[in-house]
């Protein structure tokens, strides 16, 4: 399309559009949108789940054996189980935020607890034996197959000792799938037996309908502070944390702000991104612990917004101060500093007031109390929007460029009395 279309009601039922929506979020091939009543729609790609309605672009295999000749052909094809208008996510009709990340979605809900759905773990890459061919693009998934076992397209198996592989349109590799986003601990595999073919299962991992994150430890729900969910289970300790009020969502890793000002993360962490004070991946909520914010606790407190890049997390505290932990190798953490990473926050050497703060893959940015915008990084095709394209040697302030009312871009804010609990 060359221009803006509205999008069609689908399964919300009344009118011939969408309507009554209060909040939008797009992953990578995805899209999402939160009604005023609170059921979440979704539409587009759902190779891992991503529309959170119990499918997913699963495989098919079939076998050609020909005993005789020594020779067995098996085929591959997959169903396309998209959605090109808006359907209701499963088990979500209680949302008040929605936010999506590459191929998952999060919701929180109004009891301030959080609904995982879409990739819950693992990722894709190209392997390097078996290059795309014939321009065949990543996300085109006919004659693809995910599994550990690097099968695609048409296998000729010439006898029952060699395999000559003919056909590989765009093979890909799955791994990672230790860390499981989902945030409830369980590693998904389903396996299924096909037609004159051995069983065969694949390792998918993913949450086709919402599921629940726990809280530390696989105890109770992160933003659960009732202890109701620990009641009929033999949970002789709660473990109650406060309501859920962000969640941000990186590739491998998810961060979320709780109303007490306390931050949580869980998912991969090979570089400090999870900022627990370690190196390890978490397949449950941990809180980020203090690092150089020396407040009298073990764990940051007082955090009113969060940012992820791809591999760092920006947060900002009540007194406009920023905290940085993850990947410094584009400087897009601490810009003055060496480390190549953090595995716990780090204070950032402004020399003013931040108000607003962003992160894209490998930048960061905040803006002051006047509204100037200040972003270090890499400077990729002028990321910085400061009229180059040379990395940054500290915090770099935007030009003002075409923008007419750049000095109006943001006001003072008052952070007093901004963090409560609702911990009881």
């Amino acid at each position: 399309y060359t221009a803006p279309q509205q999008v069609r009601s689908g399964q919300q039922g009344s009118g011939a559009f969408l309507h009554d929506i209060v909040a939008i979020a797009a992953g990578d091939l995805t899209s999402y949108a939160l009604a005023a009543n609170g059921q979440v729609y979704a539409w587009g790609y759902n190779e891992h789940g991503e529309l959170g309605n119990g499918t997913y672009n699963d495989v098919f295999r079939c076998c050609d054996s020909h005993a005789m000749y020594g020779h067995i052909r098996e085929y591959y094809s997959v169903r396309d189980r998209g959605a090109y208008y808006p359907i209701a996510v499963s088990g979500v009709s209680d949302a008040v935020s929605i936010t999506a990340g590459r191929d998952y979605a999060m919701a929180i809900r109004s009891n301030g607890t959080l609904a995982y759905w879409g990739n819950s773990g693992g990722h894709f890459t190209q392997h390097s034996s078996y290059p795309y061919t014939n321009g065949v693009d990543y996300v085109d998934r006919l004659n693809f197959i995910d599994d550990h076992q690097l099968h695609m397209g048409t296998d000729n198996y010439d006898d029952r000792y060699h395999a000559n592989w003919t056909n590989f349109p765009a093979s890909r590799y799955m791994f990672g799938g230790e860390y499981m986003r989902a945030g409830d601990g369980i590693n998904r595999s389903i396996q299924k037996s096909y037609h004159y073919c051995s069983t065969y299962t694949e390792y998918i991992t993913y949450s086709l309908t919402a599921t629940t994150v726990l809280g530390p430890g696989g105890t109770d729900r992160l933003g659960d502070n009732t202890a109701k969910f620990a009641a009929g289970t033999a949970m002789t300790t709660p473990n109650r944390t406060a309501r859920v009020t962000k969640v941000a969502a990186a590739d491998y890793f998810v961060v979320a702000l709780l109303a007490d000002g306390t931050v949580y993360t869980w998912g991969l962490n090979n570089k400090g991104q999870l900022g627990d004070g370690t190196n390890l991946a978490r397949i449950y909520p941990t809180q980020v612990v203090a690092g150089e914010q020396h407040n009298g606790t073990y764990y940051l407190q007082n955090i009113v917004d969060i940012a992820v890049g791809e591999e760092h997390v920006i947060a900002l505290d009540n007194q406009g101060q920023v905290w940085v932990w993850g990947s410094n190798a584009d400087k897009q953490t601490a810009p003055n500093r060496s480390e190549a990473s953090f595995n716990a926050p780090v204070k950032l050497d402004i020399d003013f007031r931040a108000t607003r703060i962003s992160a894209g893959g490998h930048t960061s940015s905040a803006m002051d109390a006047n509204g100037s915008i200040h972003s270090w990084g890499k400077n990729t095709n002028g990321l910085m929007g400061d009229g180059t394209n040379t990395n940054p040697t500290g915090y770099t302030a935007m030009v003002q460029g075409e923008s007419i009312n750049y000095a109006t871009a943001g006001s003072v804010m008052d952070y007093n009395d901004a963090v409560t609990s609702n911990v009881s």
